[in-house]
């Protein structure tokens, strides 16, 4: 009868054992493992994930919009995309410049009469031009299909946009929409120099809440007015700061220019 008695106590006390074993497992996985995966997790949604080819992907894109959009400049060697100081977005960004520059050729259609000259002598001090159809009609220099441009405009700042079509479309000209047309006119007064040349050098892109990162390296040379293309020596010997663009995405999962701003 003792001996059975010990028997079944012994397998009671097995029995707890096993359960208490079970209770410290999910306890420890619950609130360290548990967590640590959840975190490993986000952090590779946030990062592309560890899949090699997703990643290589998403350097390819970070590239591409880094060479077709952060690298442009305007006539003074100026990046557009690059604030000197502080934040750049959508709201202070010389957003007609930037479409100027990404219009092909083929969409300009060039008024072969138009006499630089004799236009530029009606133009009011300030750099206005008269408004009278007779020089709207006359003295432009090209004019765009407004859907090329609308298009254009939506693709790089996100077509949830309305756009103001009295922006300054390039560093000497403005802008007339008229006719189902965006027409450009020279203007005078334009003037400067920059005090030097900047650069900027590509380092990596990483996704974060479904938004794309760009970071890259940024240098100014003073004084210089020539640019160069190897540019190893110039980041070795000049002061670099670090600095981020952030894309969005849009319905059409297009990625527009959301800021530009320094990081450190």
């Amino acid at each position: 009868m003792e001996e059975k008695k010990n028997k079944s106590l012994i397998i009671i006390i097995v029995i707890l054992v096993i359960l208490l074993s079970c209770s410290v497992g999910y306890i420890v996985y619950d609130n360290f493992i548990k967590e640590d995966e959840v975190t490993e997790n986000n952090d590779n949604q946030n990062n592309g994930g560890n899949n090699e080819e997703e990643n290589d992907e998403l350097s390819e894109l970070g590239l591409e919009l880094f060479e077709k959009v952060l690298s442009l400049r305007d006539g003074y060697n100026e990046l557009l995309f690059v604030p000197l100081n502080g934040t750049l977005t959508y709201d202070n960004i010389n957003k007609g410049v930037v479409i100027e520059y990404f219009l092909e050729e083929s969409d300009k259609h060039y008024n072969e009469s138009y006499n630089r000259d004799e236009c530029l002598e009606q133009i009011i001090d300030d750099g206005e031009i008269p408004e009278n159809n007779e020089y709207l009609d006359t003295c432009y220099n090209y004019y765009v299909d407004k859907n090329t441009f609308d298009n254009l405009y939506y693709e790089m700042f996100g077509t949830d946009k309305v756009i103001n079509y009295s922006n300054i479309y390039l560093t000497c000209g403005i802008i007339e929409e008229r006719n189902n047309g965006v027409y450009t006119y020279d203007i005078s007064g334009c003037g400067g120099a920059s005090g030097g040349i900047p650069y900027i050098r590509y380092d990596y892109s990483k996704l974060n809440n479904n938004n794309l990162e760009i970071y890259f390296d940024y240098i100014f040379v003073q004084g210089e007015t020539d640019i160069v293309d190897n540019t190893n020596e110039l980041f070795a010997s000049n002061t670099i700061k670090k600095y981020k663009a952030t894309f969005k995405k849009d319905t059409n999962d297009n990625y527009y220019w959301y800021s530009s701003e320094i990081v450190k």
